[in-house]
């Protein structure tokens, strides 16, 4: 039982873990597409 529980445990741990990376990634990615647009809007606000 306790075997199962530890490998369950492990299982979520790294699926929370590819989860969190997989957000982090898009995140950074989404924020470098957005980068550029935001630049330009700064630019128009001077």
């Amino acid at each position: 039982m306790s075997f199962a529980k530890c490998l369950l445990n492990k299982i979520l741990q790294s699926y929370t873990v590819n989860m969190v990376t997989e957000y982090n990634n898009l995140a950074i990615s989404d924020f470098n597409k957005a980068c550029p647009v935001i630049i330009v809007l700064l630019k128009k606000v001077r």
